[in-house]
């Protein structure tokens, strides 16, 4: 029971001590340089190792302290500003489907689709016709 109760004491000190180095002001300065990073470059495909090797940060650890304070993962970050992206175009950009992906930074014009309607809830074609 001691043994327990002292495991216990140790996960929690771990624990507040993950929470007060996530909050660290360099930690928020790190994830606003690449949250702009990628909205700026978003036809990139820049891979999680690239981000965190770019900043000077272990793969694990930034992914961690990213989804703390933006609520998602950095892949869904990039995909969202990707498909907001594809989204302008299709609507102000005079694009076809596959233009629109392909400036964004899709090869896979069914990922692209797929992606696409998951996060919109329309095809892109059908945007393109509202627009």
């Amino acid at each position: 029971m001691k043994c327990q109760s002292r495991i216990i004491d140790i996960i929690c000190l771990l624990l507040r001590h993950a929470e007060q180095t996530i909050r660290h002001p360099r930690h928020y300065q790190a994830v606003d340089t690449i949250v702009n990073l990628i909205a700026e470059n978003y036809s990139k495909n820049y891979s999680v190792d690239e981000i965190c090797q770019m900043i000077g940060y272990s793969t694990s650890h930034f992914q961690l302290i990213f989804k703390k304070v933006t609520g998602i993962t950095i892949i869904q970050y990039q995909n969202e500003i990707k498909i907001k992206k594809a989204r302008d175009l299709l609507q102000y950009g005079n694009c076809n489907v596959t233009e629109a992906a392909l400036q964004v930074g899709f090869n896979d014009m069914n990922y692209f689709s797929r992606l696409y309607k998951k996060m919109t809830g329309h095809n892109p074609s059908e945007y393109l016709k509202r627009g």
